[in-house]
C-alpha cells in the first residue's frame, strides 16, 4: 500500500538537484556578468545531471555555454547550485538546459527574515477577556504604517490605544499585499523606540497557533474573518518576503 509520503513524491518528483522539485522556480544569474543579469525559469524535467527548464521572456538575453549560479527556495530554506546554461533537444523539442556542476547548498533560512516594506494598515484592540462575539465593524480602528515585515509578524508604528500584550485585529490594504487576508489577529510582543517614534513588534496569530493565545471559549467568539491566516497563506507571505529580499540584494540595497 502506498503511503502518504509516497503519494507526495509521485505528485512532486525530485530532480537531479537535492531539494529541488519538478515545477519549482529557479532564479538564474550569469556569474561572469558584472551587471548581475538574472532571469527566472521553472524545472520541466531532468536526466542525470541536466535540468530541462522553460525559456524566459523573449527579451531576455541568454549566453549559452556560460557558468550560472542558480537560486531556489524549498520549505524554509534558500538554496544555490552552479551550472552551465545551454540548449538541447528533449521530448522532441528544443529546451533550455542547465548542466549541474555542484550540489545544492543551503545558504539561508527564511524563518526570521524581515524586509523593510512600508505597508499601510489599521490596528484595533480586542479587549480581554472576550465575553461577547467580536464585531469587526464595531472595533475602533487606528491607522498605522509598517517599518518591516515577515511572514510571521510585522514592525509597525505604535497607536495611542495599544499596550504590550494586547490582542489586536489588523486590517491590511490588499492592493499592497494581495496574498494576505484582509484581516488578521496579532499579539503585541514588544516595543521599539527609534528616535522620537515608537514602533511595536506584532506576531501574527494563525489558525494553528490560536490555542496558544486564546481560551477555547474566546476562540468561539472570534469571527471567521479574523481566522483566515492558514499555513497556505503563511507560505505565500514567506515567498513574498523571500523574493523581496532577493530583489533588494540584487539591487545592492541589502
Amino acid at each position: 500500500m502506498a503511503t502518504q509520503s509516497d503519494s507526495k513524491r509521485r505528485k512532486r518528483p525530485e530532480s537531479c538537484v537535492s531539494n529541488l522539485g519538478v515545477g519549482d522556480k529557479i532564479q538564474v544569474r550569469f556569474m561572469k556578468d558584472v551587471e548581475n543579469t538574472t532571469f527566472e525559469t521553472r524545472v520541466d524535467d531532468f536526466s542525470d545531471r541536466t535540468l530541462y527548464v522553460s525559456f524566459p521572456d523573449a527579451k531576455q538575453k541568454l549566453r549559452y555555454g556560460e557558468r550560472v549560479e542558480c537560486t531556489f527556495t524549498r520549505d524554509q530554506g534558500l538554496y544555490k547550485f552552479d551550472g552551465i546554461l545551454d540548449t538541447g533537444i528533449h521530448s522532441g523539442r528544443q529546451s533550455l538546459t542547465i548542466r549541474v556542476l555542484s550540489g545544492a547548498r543551503l545558504t539561508q533560512r527564511r524563518t526570521a527574515v524581515r524586509v523593510p516594506v512600508r505597508l499601510n494598515l489599521d490596528i484595533a484592540v480586542i479587549n480581554r477577556p472576550i465575553e461577547d462575539p467580536v464585531d469587526i465593524d464595531a472595533l475602533e480602528w487606528e491607522e498605522s504604517v509598517s517599518d518591516n515585515f515577515s511572514f510571521s509578524g510585522i514592525l509597525t508604528r505604535a497607536t495611542p490605544s495599544c499596550v504590550v500584550g494586547d490582542l489586536l485585529a489588523l486590517r491590511f490594504d490588499r492592493e499592497q499585499l494581495p496574498m494576505a487576508p484582509e484581516f488578521m489577529l496579532a499579539s503585541w510582543r514588544r516595543l521599539h523606540r527609534m528616535g522620537s517614534v515608537n514602533y511595536v513588534g506584532l506576531e501574527f496569530i494563525s489558525r494553528r497557533s490560536m490555542k496558544s493565545y486564546l481560551m477555547p471559549e474566546e476562540i468561539l467568539l472570534i469571527p471567521e474573518e479574523l481566522k483566515k491566516l492558514s499555513e497556505m497563506i503563511a507560505n505565500k507571505l514567506s515567498a513574498y518576503v523571500f523574493e523581496y529580499e532577493l530583489k533588494m540584494r540584487q539591487e545592492g540595497r541589502l
